[in-house]
């Protein structure tokens, strides 16, 4: 029997080689598909659509949208739990040395951090150079030798500069970090400290980086650091007006032990006197009622925004503090260095190399209280901005400042 593919719907003929036993040989019509066996008929169901996985779902995927939101947020507040709760075991496996719980968390808000701030316009790119490396320097040495020291000889190595999770470096070293910007305010590069690092970290100020600064912590036996907070140093110009440029340092009481020692804190004053009439600075402080953020105690209790530097700082005083540095031109106003004396209101009247008077208070911070802080504020009245000292109760700040009074009317 001859037959040929025949095509019919819901059929397919196929040809397949089989043993001849099960039927007689049978060759296909074309010569090029020659083959022998037995052709049989094979019934093909009509092709069904393939069922939907999923029947319950709707058909428009946006009405999943707020239980997929939901089941995310229930996730996420999972995880939070989670690790809120290894944290605490963390910190209570820690104790409370590790746990922070510091000579500082004991104290009031003052004596906890000491901060000087100078201020100078410096337009020379050389001049910068080198009063940011007296600066930085003078204070590493003289205002923390131990941690200094601690950086020489155990200095961390082989971890991040930016510590997120665990031990900030090797137990009971010191880890310092160096911070250079380059061409703009946002450029910051990070090194970890070791005497390579810092030789070409200074060697960085030449080329009028927009900042540079160093940040120190000393670290515990298990790696993480002894107490919140870092000591700092650093030099930063403005950018909105880049030829005026703040050296600051500020120095945590468990790190030095200032608020302590009459000694230490005479000592510092007199670097940062020195270092005033070095750079020529027209303003600045030294006080531990505030710190970072560039304003003083008094901008912040007048609800003040960061303003920027310049002129005005010659026009108008900012603050006043324990030491407070007035640039020429207001101190002019105030009667000069030998009014200010008579006004028995400071321990301490210099006048810098550049005109600006260096104020001091008392001999301690800690004797600057009360009846004290009022003299300051009366004297140097006439000058200071304007408006009504109040108190930031949301931040619990506690400023070394007469509140509820206004400069204006002592004029």
């Amino acid at each position: 029997m001859n037959i040929g593919p025949r095509a019919t719907p819901g059929f397919l003929l196929i040809g397949i080689g089989l043993s001849p036993a099960i039927g007689g040989e049978v060759t296909a019509q074309s010569p090029d598909l020659a083959f022998s066996g037995i052709l049989y008929t094979v019934e093909v169901e009509p092709e069904q659509p393939t069922p939907d996985p999923s029947p319950n779902l709707p058909a428009d995927p946006r009405a999943l949208e707020p239980a997929l939101a939901a089941v995310g947020l229930f996730g996420f507040a999972l995880l939070g739990t989670v690790w809120l709760v290894a944290q605490s075991v963390r910190f209570a496996l820690k104790g409370p040395a590790d746990s922070y719980i510091s000579r500082e968390n004991t104290m009031p808000t003052w004596l906890r951090k000491m901060e000087a701030q100078l201020i100078a316009e410096i337009a020379a790119p050389a001049v910068f150079a080198a009063a940011s490396r007296g600066w930085l320097t003078t204070m590493m040495t003289e205002v923390f030798p131990v941690l200094h020291q601690g950086m020489l000889t155990r200095p961390v190595s082989k971890v991040p500069v930016h510590a997120a999770r665990g031990p900030w470096g090797q137990p009971d070293h010191v880890r310092g970090v160096l911070t250079i910007a380059g061409e703009t305010p946002i450029d910051w590069r990070h090194v970890l400290y070791n005497e390579r690092s810092w030789l070409r970290f200074l060697a960085q100020l030449e080329e009028y980086p927009f900042g540079a600064s160093v940040t120190i912590n000393a670290l515990d036996d298990k790696g993480f650091p002894v107490h919140p907070g870092e000591a700092h140093l650093g030099v930063v110009r403005d950018s909105d007006a880049p030829a005026w440029a703040t050296f600051t340092f500020t120095a945590h009481a468990d790190d030095t032990g200032w608020p302590d020692s009459y000694q230490v804190q005479d000592r510092w004053a007199e670097l940062v006197k020195e270092q005033a009439s070095r750079i020529g600075a027209c303003a600045g402080n030294m006080t531990d009622d505030i710190w970072g953020g560039g304003q003083t105690a008094l901008e912040r209790a007048l609800h003040r925004g960061i303003r920027p530097l310049g002129d005005d700082l010659r026009e108008v005083l900012r603050g006043y503090s324990w030491i407070t540095i007035v640039a020429a031109e207001l101190g002019g106003r105030l009667g000069g260095a030998n009014t200010l004396t008579a006004s028995g209101a400071f321990c301490d009247v210099s006048l810098l190399p550049n005109g600006s008077l260096w104020l001091r208070a008392t001999p301690t911070i800690n004797e600057f209280t009360g009846d004290k802080v009022r003299r300051v504020f009366e004297t140097l009245a006439p000058v200071l901005l304007t408006g009504t000292a109040k108190p930031r109760i949301e931040y619990s700040e506690n400023f070394r400042i007469v509140e509820g009074v206004d400069a204006a009317d002592f004029r």
